[in-house]
């Protein structure tokens, strides 16, 4: 491996520690930092797969729209005959 790699692991795996033993200092104990986190977590969820969710939930309303649209012509030429 390289060395920006090799660092990058180690900083990752200091990372936890260091956070909880500096906590106190911060003005919050650990599990409120850790709520906050997971509050944090979750919203960045929400705005990561929202997007994706949305544009489905656009397309099933217009396929709707489409069908409720070609029902009305056709209920249209049958009430003529």
């Amino acid at each position: 491996m390289n060395f920006a790699h090799d660092w990058m692991v180690e900083g990752v795996k200091l990372t936890p520690p260091a956070a909880v033993a500096t906590a106190p200092y911060m003005g919050m104990t650990p599990d409120q930092w850790l709520t906050l986190l997971t509050i944090v977590y979750v919203l960045g969820l929400l705005a990561h797969q929202l997007p994706k969710h949305l544009v489905g939930a656009v397309r099933l309303a217009k396929a709707v729209v489409r069908l409720g649209n070609s029902l009305k012509r056709r209920w249209a030429g049958w009430r003529r005959r």
